[in-house]
């Protein structure tokens, strides 16, 4: 009985006996015929090299980086002297911007915006949430800061045309269960710190009477990004609020680690005490952040029940738009900045399949698109 051994594209009968013995075969098979050594050579050569090629194509993270701010440092950094040199000194920004973090509607590059014009911020869905101290420190961080320190003139939130957000937010199921599970799936997560940092100048202004420990950090390791990540059905958070309030345990270790979070239990009880266990460990992000847009949601299928379920999406898209807008106004200092005439809010909506982009003041009424 013979079997087939297959070299690239050469096709040799050899005898099965044993490992050895077929290897002993195909030397004798090879001297036997002096073409076969010089054609099995040439194949296993093409495919090495084929093999180099592709790890050529990888895509690489560092490189791509490093790659880019190379073009950016000759192209722009360098060729704009007096541009980046004003910059150094400050910045004064006429608009901040409330965009999506969708990787096809980078606002500076619809808007064609220069470095200093927009003070951007960006998350999921373009949304604005209400005045929240406890629970939207971030994003009223960024209003404050623009709207108080920076003295902007303008607020610009931009929907979008296909928002993977805003889907989400429409396929919400009307009992408010949530089910995030269709997720763009990125590869690499880059946290970037830059010079001349406000929030870096307002942390190192506290006081330093030993309550945050992050002093050290800075001074002794000269830090310039500090990140504490939470996550989603945290095992370690689900125990914490399990410990009973006698404060016994189970473990050795883990609820003692743990405990570290108590204020943080405490808190979240006494600020939210009509909340279930579940939701006072959250649950997914993405729908319990998107639910800022509830309102636009309701009004939507009300206005245009007729409506298949992707209408309704690009209808959300533009009314979330005017949710955020009401939202800013929760926020004492931008309405008394709208007020005084010292800063205008407006909605606006790119639509990257025709190109399309539309904009509208505070008072809903929307307008023909700009171009």
């Amino acid at each position: 009985m013979t079997v087939t051994y297959v070299v690239g594209v050469c096709e040799l009968p050899i005898i099965k006996f044993s490992y050895i013995g077929t290897n002993i075969r195909m030397q004798q098979l090879c001297s036997e015929n002096n073409d076969l050594q010089a054609v099995a050579a040439s194949k296993i050569k093409l495919l090495t090299a084929e093999l180099k090629g592709a790890d050529a194509d990888a895509f690489n993270p560092v490189e791509r980086i490093r790659d880019g701010f190379a073009r950016f440092k000759k192209e722009k950094y360098e060729a704009n002297p007096t541009l980046y040199g004003q910059l150094a000194t400050g910045q004064s920004p006429k608009f901040l911007v409330f965009a999506c973090s969708d990787s096809r509607v980078c606002p500076s590059h619809i808007l064609d915006f220069q470095p200093g014009e927009a003070f951007v911020v960006r998350n999921i869905a373009n949304m604005v949430p209400p005045y929240d101290t406890v629970k939207h420190s971030g994003a009223g961080a960024a209003i404050e800061y623009a709207v108080v320190h920076l003295k902007v003139e303008n607020i610009v939130v931009i929907g979008h045309s296909c928002c993977g957000g805003i889907k989400g937010l429409m396929s919400i199921p009307e009992d408010g269960s949530t089910a995030s599970t269709e997720h763009t799936k990125v590869e690499n997560i880059v946290v970037i710190g830059h010079s001349c940092c406000g929030g870096i100048k307002g942390l190192m202004s506290i006081p330093e009477d030993g309550t945050y420990s992050i002093f050290f950090f800075y001074t002794y390791y000269k830090v310039e990004n500090i990140v504490v990540i939470g996550h989603s059905c945290c095992g370690g958070i689900k125990g914490l609020m399990s410990i009973p309030e006698d404060g016994s345990t189970a473990s050795d270790f883990i609820e003692q680690w743990v405990k570290i979070g108590l204020p943080a239990k405490s808190k979240v009880r006494t600020d939210f005490s009509d909340m279930d266990h579940s939701d006072l460990c959250t649950n997914d992000f993405i729908e319990q952040w998107v639910k800022i847009g509830l309102p636009a949601k309701s009004k939507v299928r009300t206005d245009f029940s007729d409506m298949d379920h992707s209408d309704l999406c690009t209808k959300c898209e533009k009314e979330a738009v005017n949710v955020s807008l009401g939202n800013l106004l929760t926020y004492p200092f931008v309405r008394e900045a709208v007020v005084n005439k010292k800063l205008s809010l407006k909605g606006g909506h790119y639509d990257f399949v025709k190109g399309a982009f539309d904009l509208w003041n505070l008072d809903f009424g929307i307008s023909a698109s700009l171009l």
